[in-house]
């Protein structure tokens, strides 16, 4: 149910290019988090808050970028704290088997100034499928060594093996990453 949003919230993330390109990691307070509807009117939040990120990336060259991004499952903090054991549960994410949430980039292509589609792979609860992301990078104006990172993707949960809901769970599980990427 929102495993989905945790795989790809909540892995490592690492962008690897040409030998020019900097080395990034995101900055403690950045976001990884996922939402989806609930009930058809309510949204649940999750925010991870263990995750390993790398990036490797050039502006001039961002088809040769790199992303990994690795995420503690257990360590998502919910909207509705009542619902934490249901949705780390087997039926979920199932954190007891099922640790990381990982995504690895397999291609990032300029689409616009600043703006990025990072194609890669998720996976979530030991099942790997693609997934786009729509990203903007926007080298940050009072600190050369931050790059702010607005991140988004949708995927839908029970691609990854997340039990079908029969009580008004939504499908589909709106990710999200924002934050800064430092330069190591």
């Amino acid at each position: 149910m929102y495993s989905a949003a945790v795989m790809l919230g909540l892995s490592t993330v690492s962008f690897c290019g040409a030998a020019s390109a900097a080395v990034w990691t995101l900055t403690p307070q950045s976001q990884i988090s996922f939402k989806i509807k609930s009930l058809g009117l309510s949204q649940v939040k999750g925010d991870f808050h263990h995750f390993q990120s790398k990036l490797r990336f050039d502006p001039e060259a961002p088809n040769k970028g790199r992303v990994e991004l690795q995420l503690e499952a257990s360590s998502v903090t919910f909207s509705s704290p009542e619902l934490k054991n249901l949705i780390l549960g087997s039926d979920y994410f199932f954190v007891e088997k099922y640790k990381k949430v990982k995504f690895i980039s397999t291609s990032i292509q300029a689409q616009a100034y600043q703006h990025y589609s990072v194609k890669g792979n998720l996976t979530i609860r030991g099942v790997t499928q693609p997934v786009v992301f729509d990203t903007k990078l926007i080298p940050n104006a009072e600190n050369p060594k931050l790059m702010d990172v607005h991140s988004k993707a949708v995927i839908n949960r029970t691609a990854f093996g997340m039990k079908k809901s029969l009580g008004g769970v939504g499908e589909k599980v709106h990710i999200e990453l924002k934050g800064q990427w430092n330069k190591q």
